[in-house]
């Protein structure tokens, strides 16, 4: 009996101590769980409180402060602005031009700014049709070729529409085949001589001056840069165009050869200039005056008047 509740002893001691050991370790657990959530809590909070803080001085210093506007939007708004007093209804113009399509007869008109963007192009804008009148690749040509104007009396050249002075000019740039080159170098695509001026017979037998209205725009565009466009002096009026009150047109005229009769015109009104070019076929004197009269008074009205 005695060996026995001695060992009965033993087992309740060995018991009880291994009781107070899992109780210690599981009061340390608890105490390292709790410093650890509560580091965690506060590295929490304090990164919240100086995230706020950093957020509030910041609405502080821009507090009363507009947006900035992007260049983008800057550009996107002047773009839009600009483009009203630069660029003509499409609808309202081919509503004109197309008018003037109809049966054997047509007609091609183009409209641009001084510094080359496309106003207005219609429909037959790209084609080629006849170049009556058109005085200015020879010219333009010598000055690319010389780099600078042709002197000794070739000023007649566009100021009176000279054929003998234009065909003189034409070899001194080298030929026709020279003159032909220069077109293809500098895009005008839908350009081509194939006769002198004057050449009635040659323009019967086939061999054609073409351009396209968009292609003399360029030109035109390309004289006002070398400040010549005021040696065009046609009287418009002459032919029944009526030229906008206000308007200064310098001009020249084409006709004589098929049944082309064309209008190629810079309108300004002292500060900014417009190039417009008005190509017709199968229509009568009457007919390309007025379209003419009706393309600059929109030209005018929309780019000038209400552009200002």
């Amino acid at each position: 009996m005695s060996s026995t509740n001695t060992e009965a002893k033993n087992r309740r001691f060995v018991l009880i101590i291994v009781a107070v050991v899992v109780a210690v370790a599981l009061v340390i657990s608890g105490v390292l769980v709790w410093r650890s959530n509560n580091s965690k809590d506060s590295q929490t909070q304090t990164a919240t409180v100086t995230s706020s803080a950093t957020a509030n001085s910041s609405k502080k210093k821009n507090a009363g402060k507009k947006p900035k506007k992007s260049p983008a939007t800057k550009a996107s708004g002047s773009a839009s602005s600009d483009t009203a007093s630069r660029v003509l209804d499409k609808q309202v113009m081919d509503a004109i031009v197309d008018t003037y399509n109809s049966g054997s007869g047509s007609a091609a008109v183009s409209v641009m700014t001084s510094d080359n963007l496309k106003s207005y192009s219609s429909n037959n804008a790209s084609y080629s049709m006849s170049a009556a009148g058109l005085y200015l690749p020879p010219w333009l040509a010598y000055y690319d070729l010389v780099g600078g104007s042709p002197a000794g009396g070739y000023q007649s050249v566009l100021s009176s529409m000279d054929n003998g002075k234009a065909n003189a000019l034409i070899d001194r740039d080298g030929g026709m085949d020279m003159l032909n080159s220069w077109l293809n170098a500098h895009d005008y695509d839908e350009t081509r001589f194939g006769h002198l001026y004057g050449d009635v017979n040659a323009s019967d037998n086939g061999y054609d001056n073409t351009t396209s209205s968009d292609d003399a725009a360029k030109m035109l565009t390309q004289l006002i840069a070398k400040g010549e466009d005021g040696l065009l002096n046609y009287n418009l009026a002459s032919d029944g165009v009526v030229v906008p009150d206000g308007a200064t047109v310098h001009a020249h005229r084409g006709m004589g050869v098929g049944d082309a009769y064309d209008y190629y015109m810079v309108v300004s009104n002292g500060s900014k200039k417009v190039v417009v070019v008005v190509l017709t076929e199968g229509q009568a004197k009457e007919q390309a005056a007025s379209l003419t009269s009706n393309v600059l008074k929109q030209v005018w009205q929309k780019m000038f008047v209400s552009g200002k």
